[in-house]
């Protein structure tokens, strides 16, 4: 189906929506469906409407647009546009590193840069606005190429619709022009993990590009502390980061884009980790014997330890400190873990503190058995850290981020191991 058609179609499923909400105005799910079709059909005012119902309390409801979808390389190359594939698909060998990890082998993605002139971004939202109205969809980090069937998650502003061709996104209720050169850094959305394997990582296009000394960083100016502290790590001033209102659609001079793809979607690239671990831990120590580190998520509060009485004996008798790093700097993660010997912890955006861990140091990560790792044992491996999976029961299997019963029998026969 052509965008056109699509429109058109969702513009016949609007009406029929409609009288649904006519018949149950108080209906949110009906409501949610008829706004969607409103915004695809490129209905305004009823899209409006339909908002102010569900946010009826809102001060002001933010527009949104459907436009047609292009990848980055076919619009520079229609357009004349600067574009390079910086690093070319290769084969990646991951060997397990002992009888707790696994082997893998995969084919990264390739890794490109382009340049668009007038390009147009919303903050907040990880996609470029090419000048003739189209998206650059592929820019975005979790952007799959082989999605079949529409993804609509309104807070995110995350609507893309592969079967037309076409994405939704936030509008902005102002617009303002930046001169000059712009780095699309970007940013997820509340997620600390995928901004430091998915975002930072981007900036690899610095060190690329020649002329790359003038960029400025484009971010949404509601980015957290901890987050322009990482950007500064990767040498950085504070002054080159612009802090872009999200409220606002930017038109950009000239916008420079470096497409990485994403962890979610394709395992991570090795030149992009090695880069990021050669900002994040500029100095090689040794690990010091003894300096064990548990590394909860407390502040997170999701995939704990389930049997935490029996699980926290261990931990006091074999010499872990517990740490939360949720509410740690990343210079104080970076002091603490530099020489450290052992990290463990359950499976989430805790472990990435693995970057500021020596080499030769063990992770233990701690996993349900519902879930597969694509991406820790890969860091360990590019990073040199030893990597060990501890595969655990769900405490309540039904839970979306399940706590996990920790088998603490076979956690201290692997501690003794590794002391030998």
């Amino acid at each position: 189906m052509d965008f056109e058609a699509f429109r058109a179609e969702q513009a016949a499923q609007l009406r029929a929506r409609l009288q649904v909400v006519l018949a149950h105005p108080n209906d949110v799910q009906s409501i949610v469906d008829a706004l969607v079709s409103a915004i695809c059909a490129g209905d305004a005012h009823n899209e409006q409407v339909l908002a102010r119902g569900l946010f009826p309390g809102a001060p002001h409801v933010t527009p949104m647009q459907i436009a047609p979808i292009v990848l980055l390389q076919d619009w520079c190359a229609e357009n004349n546009a600067r574009y390079c594939v910086t690093h070319p698909p290769r084969v990646v060998k991951i060997f397990a590193a002992s009888k707790y990890a696994t082997s893998f082998e995969y084919v990264t993605k390739p890794l490109e840069y382009g340049e668009i002139a007038d390009a147009q971004i919303v903050p907040g939202w990880d996609q470029v606005i090419a000048p003739d109205g189209r998206v650059i969809a592929d820019t975005h980090f979790i952007f799959a190429d082989s999605m079949q069937t529409p993804k609509v998650r309104l807070i995110k502003a995350e609507m893309l619709l592969p079967q037309a061709g076409a994405t939704l996104f936030y509008a902005a209720n102002a617009t303002a022009r930046i001169d000059g050169d712009v780095f699309f850094l970007s940013a997820p959305y509340n997620h600390f993990g995928h901004f430091m394997v998915d975002f930072l990582p981007r900036l690899l296009a610095s060190e690329l590009v020649e002329g790359s000394e003038s960029w400025k960083l484009a971010v949404p100016d509601n980015l957290p502390a901890k987050w322009i502290e990482g950007i500064k790590m990767m040498g950085f001033d504070e002054e080159r980061i612009l802090k872009l209102r999200i409220d606002t659609r930017y038109a950009c001079e000239r916008l420079h884009v470096f497409k990485i793809g994403s962890s979610p979607s394709h395992p991570v690239h090795p030149d992009l980790m090695r880069y990021l671990r050669s900002k994040l831990y500029p100095e090689t120590m040794s690990p010091c014997r003894g300096k064990r580190y548990f590394l909860e998520r407390g502040a997170v509060g999701t995939r704990l330890v389930a049997n935490a009485a029996e699980f926290g004996a261990l931990l006091d008798a074999e010499g872990f400190t517990r740490v939360d790093v949720a509410t740690l700097s990343l210079t104080d993660q970076q002091k603490l873990l530099a020489d450290a010997e052992i990290i463990m912890g359950p499976f989430g955006s805790n472990l990435f503190a693995v970057f500021f861990a020596p080499p030769g140091a063990t992770l233990i990560n701690i996993m349900g058995e519902h879930r597969g790792d694509n991406i820790v044992q890969h860091v360990c491996h590019m990073i040199g850290v030893k990597y060990q999976l501890l595969l655990s029961k769900l405490a309540v299997p039904s839970d979306r981020d399940p706590d996990v019963i920790v088998d603490c029998g076979e956690l201290q026969r692997r501690l003794s191991e590794l002391s030998h």
